[in-house]
């Protein structure tokens, strides 16, 4: 029994290295994905050309004003699934919208790495930040609706 606390640990120990490792170098640490990238042999992203620019629209509209169930009805209608397989819900673009990832910040852990590579559109930086902004203003409770 002790051992395998020990080999546990040391696992752990190694697994989180290697992942730390990797968010250093801009590469993939691990998870679901993200939607409009594709992950490369390497586990470096880049933008996926079928996908990032629907991502870019979605946010254009988010920003434009447009109702969230209008950003998933299009990119339903547009066959945009989210990274587990299914059509993108309520849920699913509120979670795209906040993802910071879309204006290049990786992180793990303690961890952020600014990937100017990966944007996917100049403009996106503006919009990602606004939506970031709505939500935590929303979520301070000082904006009665974030759509």
């Amino acid at each position: 029994e002790g051992m395998a606390e020990y080999y546990s640990a040391e696992l752990s120990e190694k697994v989180i290295r290697g992942q730390t490792e990797n968010a250093l170098k801009g590469k993939c640490t691990g998870g679901t994905g993200t939607i409009g990238y594709k992950i490369d042999d390497d586990k470096f992203y880049h933008l996926d050309p079928l996908t990032a620019p629907l991502v870019l629209e979605a946010f254009q509209r988010y920003d434009n004003g447009d109702k969230m169930v209008e950003i998933v009805n299009f990119l339903n209608d547009k066959g945009v699934r989210n990274m587990l397989g299914g059509k993108m819900t309520h849920s699913s673009v509120n979670t795209m919208l906040k993802n910071r990832r879309y204006i290049g910040e990786l992180s793990f852990r303690d961890i952020v790495v600014f990937e100017p590579c990966i944007h996917i559109a100049r403009i996106q930086l503006q919009v990602c930040v606004k939506a970031i902004i709505r939500q935590f203003l929303f979520s301070a409770g000082l904006l009665r609706s974030h759509y």
